[in-house]
């Protein structure tokens, strides 16, 4: 019950956040949320700024900043505003999210990142287990590994075409995600990358070259589209996709490491299009 929201009347949860620790265990709502928006001229002034618009940086539920932000402003965020649901940055001059930045911070549902992102750090946002969709931006060319793992509400991700690798086990274990929408020039899918998540259905880009170890591990894949452009698929990438009946290798894949579809109690039909066959490694 900890994880818990917990909705106080518009204007009492000062009173609530100081009358007992105990209800500093919950996220606190104020009324219908407290919503704030500020825009900072000069980087560091993130807390002075929110305490012109709210009696305290603890009592905010959503906000919206714009401007100059820095790793202070960040750290604010982070350390000083508990009881967050909802951050919009999209108009914030920010080029690099830090590891670690946002993670275990459950109760958060929404996140729109910065139009001028080009960086997000590893674990950055792993166990925001609200967050419901995540939209990567244009320009964004770098996510650290397991960035948005665990996060166990997540249902769709969208994939811009600046990033081409996706690192190791970026989206694992998000178990409700449903639904990528793949970029072309994506060209690497990481280890684990999509392991134990709730993809159905995966259609990969023709910009697309390797599938890592166990990328698609554990998940419910009932339709697979390898693109023609693909020359490698590593060890266990689609094992243990039990509702996997079929699949087409293309042409182009030069490489299938140690047993990529094993355990794949269902799987068939496997149609191989290469004249020459793949190298095989492994047992």
């Amino acid at each position: 019950t900890k994880r818990a929201k917990v909705h106080v009347p518009e204007g009492a949860i000062h009173a609530y956040r100081i009358a007992d620790s105990r209800w500093n265990e919950f996220v606190l709502i104020d009324g219908e949320g407290k919503e704030v928006s500020v825009s900072l001229t000069t980087a560091g002034t993130l807390a002075s700024e929110v305490v012109r618009k709210a009696d305290y940086l603890q009592e905010v539920n959503a906000i919206r900043i714009s401007g100059e932000l820095n790793q202070s402003d960040l750290n604010i965020v982070r350390d000083n505003m508990p009881n967050l649901i909802s951050i919009d940055i999209t108009d914030a001059n920010l080029t690099d999210i830090p590891d670690y930045w946002l993670q275990d911070r459950w109760s958060i549902e929404e996140i729109k990142l910065p139009k001028v992102l080009r960086s997000i750090g590893y674990y950055s946002f792993r166990d925001c287990d609200h967050l419901k969709s995540i939209k990567l931006v244009e320009g964004l060319t770098t996510v650290g590994s397991h960035a948005f793992s665990s996060c166990d509400d997540l249902k769709e991700v969208w994939l811009p075409s600046t990033l081409a690798e996706l690192s190791s086990s970026l989206f694992s274990s998000c178990e409700s995600l449903t639904t990528v929408h793949f970029s072309e020039g994506l060209t690497t899918i990481g280890n684990s990358a999509f392991n134990s998540t709730g993809l159905t259905s995966a259609v990969m880009p023709s910009t697309l070259k390797e599938i890592g170890s166990s990328a698609f591990s554990r998940c419910p894949l009932e339709n697979v589209v390898l693109n023609e452009g693909l020359e490698m698929l590593k060890d266990y990438s689609f094992s243990n996709c039990d509702a996997l009946k079929e699949i087409t290798l293309p042409s182009t894949l030069t490489h299938c490491y140690n047993k990529p579809f094993c355990d794949d109690d269902n799987l068939k039909n496997i149609r191989v299009l290469s004249g020459v066959p793949p190298y095989v490694n492994g047992s």
